[in-house]
Parts: C-alpha cells; structure tokens; sequence
C-alpha cells in the first residue's frame, strides 16, 4: 500500500556518463518508423543535436511533411528513450519565421537541426533561410507583443493582491507562476533572444537583463533559485507573491521605451496600484 503522505525522496543516480549519443543504427531506424510517402524530410533538434544530451533528454525530431496532420506533437518510447515528433510542412515553418514568440526558437533549431532525410532539399534550403536569417524585421511586432503581455497581465497582478489580502494560497501560486511565465516570455521576444533550448531559456533572459539586476534578483526567487544575498523568509509564499509583484514593475521599467500607447495608461496604473496596495498592506518591498 502506497503511503499518501508526500515524502522528501532523494535519487541516487549513475553519473559516471552524463553525456548520452544516438548510435547511427538507432537513427536509421527510426528514420525508417517514420518515412512515409507524406514525409519530405526528417531532422534532429535539440540537445542531441546539439551533442549536450543526457541520458534523460528527449529525442526531438522534426517530421517535414506535405500535408501536416491534425494533431503535430506525438511522443513515443524506443529503448526507455522518450522521443517527441513534431510534424508540420516546410511552409509553416517557414512562417513561424515571421511570428517573434515563435521566431526565438524555431529559428535557431532550423539553424542548428541534424539532417535525417531530405528528399527533395526543401530542408537544406530551408536551413540556409534561417542562417541568413536576421531579427531586425520583427522587432516592431516583438515590442508589440511584449507590450500587450504587460498589458493582460495587469489582471494577474489584481488576481495576486486579491490573493495577498484574503490569504488566498492556491490563487497565489497559480497566478505568482502565470506571472512569472508571461513576463519572462515578454522580455525574452521583445529583447530577441534566440532560446538555445529549453535548458537555458531562463539563463539566457537573466544574462541578457544582468545577472546582477533586481530584475534578475526577483527573477530567480520566483524560479525558487536560492540567492545568498536574500533573507529565508524570501522563500514564502507571501514573499514570492510580493516578489512576482516587483518583478512585474521591474519589466515595466525595463520595457517602458517599447509599450504601445493603446497599453500604456492601463500598465503605468497597474503600478500605482500595486504600490499602494504593498504600502496600505505594510507589507515589505522585496
């Protein structure tokens, strides 16, 4: 009988090799599984692309089709390997080019994708378009975004004091994590930043911000990172609500030059709220 009662488990793992490969007869199998008469070209993205993969890192590959199914993200098992296939056309990806949210990382996957199969070099022209690829374009519609994110997420800022004042924990962290994710993808597009991968996204916006700013200050206390220069009770619930609170004035700050004039009146006010709900409160500033 399982014991209900949550536990603090501790894994012991096998270290001595951390860096995992893809055997050439594992690949051309599953080059095989997949190639079908609809399939145009197959990829490998990700970390064992990049050759930084782990035993536990999922297998990314990219299923280039002529019609793309209905439903484009599959995961399967082979070998105790979890294997994501994403299938899409050359055309869609081709504009996911054009879309800043989706652009920072589609574009450097392209760059950096292990070619699988390529029937028709639709692939390799495709992976010459990403190396010639450059941001400038979008950076209006990436402020755009950055700006209307800023914008909605004046509701989870209400959402969070409401929460604050009736001690309401459940609502807290639900929207203390909304928060958190919403600004860190409005800094990451609107500063352009090309996501390595999924592992360094969050190190990638920090050192782009500063390591030593107080944007990134908050930022880590909301990821649970632990920081030396701040007090343990940091670590409350309550601390990382008001925490998510200064993050969302710090990103206010630091995108200010970039808000559009349709979001700005609701986001400059959302500060003066947040101000005088932390100091009618007495709660602390950080």
């Amino acid at each position: 009988m399982t014991n209900s009662t949550p536990q603090h488990e501790h894994i012991q793992l096998n270290t001595s090799h951390i860096v995992s490969f893809l055997s050439d007869e594992f690949l051309s199998l599953l080059v095989d599984e997949l190639n079908t008469e609809n399939v145009t070209a197959l990829a490998l993205v990700g970390s064992y692309a990049h050759g930084d993969a782990t035993p536990y890192s999922d297998i990314d590959v990219l299923c280039f089709v002529h019609e793309a199914p209905e439903r484009t993200r599959r995961y399967v098992y082979r070998d105790d390997r979890l294997i994501g296939i994403s299938t899409r056309t050359i055309a869609q990806y081709r504009k996911r080019f054009t879309v800043p949210e989706e652009a920072i990382f589609v574009v450097p996957s392209i760059r950096d994708a292990r070619v699988l199969l390529d029937k028709e070099g639709a692939l390799a022209a495709l992976q010459r378009e990403a190396q010639a690829w450059t941001w400038e374009p979008l950076q209006a519609l990436a402020n755009y975004y950055a700006s209307e994110v800023m914008m909605i997420q004046t509701e989870s800022v209400h959402k969070i004091l409401r929460a604050l004042l009736v001690h309401d924990e459940l609502a807290l962290a639900e929207m203390v994590i909304l928060l958190f994710s919403a600004i860190t993808d409005a800094v990451t597009v609107q500063r352009g930043i090309l996501a390595t991968s999924g592992n360094t996204y969050f190190r990638q916006v920090q050192e782009t911000v500063g390591q030593d700013s107080t944007w990134t200050q908050y930022h880590k206390v909301l990821a649970g990172v632990e920081i030396d220069t701040m007090p343990a009770a940091a670590t409350s619930l309550e601390a990382r609500g008001i925490a998510a609170l200064r993050l969302y004035q710090e990103t206010v700050q630091f995108l200010r030059p970039h808000l559009n004039p349709m979001h700005r009146e609701v986001i400059e006010h959302s500060l003066i709220v947040i101000e005088n709900a932390l100091q009618a409160n007495k709660l602390p500033r950080s």
